[in-house]
């Protein structure tokens, strides 16, 4: 979509449960925008049972999870960012590596894309399912966090 509650700046939320098929996600895409050919403002994905939060314009820049996501089964995934703070939580908990970094970039100018990022030619397609995908346009709280993982559960 690109309707103007997806543009995405400075404050978000992104969730989602996931599953990984059969040999897991060496760059597998759980929401992205992106302009074009290495130029994205954000996009989560799941790499090698990691979580990493990505931006590019014209190189990579990332932050990721310490802690492992699940190569088999269903797992809740968000990512918050308030400022250039970002966390991620794995099933309701915090990752142990605590708050990282990364400014992203302006988000205004592009579609979102679920389970795939690129503009022709899409690529980096999620191996697995994917559901529940939720989108806020604030940080949740831990609290409001657990309660989705609670609900999904």
């Amino acid at each position: 979509g690109s309707g103007s509650s997806l543009n995405l700046v400075s404050t978000f939320t992104l969730s989602a449960w996931l599953k990984q098929g059969p040999g897991g996600n060496s760059a597998g895409t759980i929401v992205a925008k992106r302009v074009a050919s290495n130029n994205w403002p954000y996009a989560l994905f799941a790499v090698s049972n990691k979580l990493y939060l990505y931006k590019n314009s014209g190189a990579d820049v990332s932050v990721n999870s310490t802690d492992s996501i699940s190569a088999t089964n269903w797992v809740h995934v968000v990512a918050t960012r308030s400022g250039t703070a970002i966390n991620f939580y794995i099933d309701g908990k915090i990752d142990s590596g605590g708050t990282k970094t990364l400014a992203l970039g302006d988000s205004t100018a592009t579609a979102l894309l679920i389970g795939v990022q690129g503009v022709p030619p899409l690529q980096n397609y999620f191996n697995g399912l994917l559901d529940d995908v939720r989108i806020y346009n604030r940080a949740l709280s831990t609290a409001e966090i657990q309660q989705l993982y609670r609900m999904g559960k």
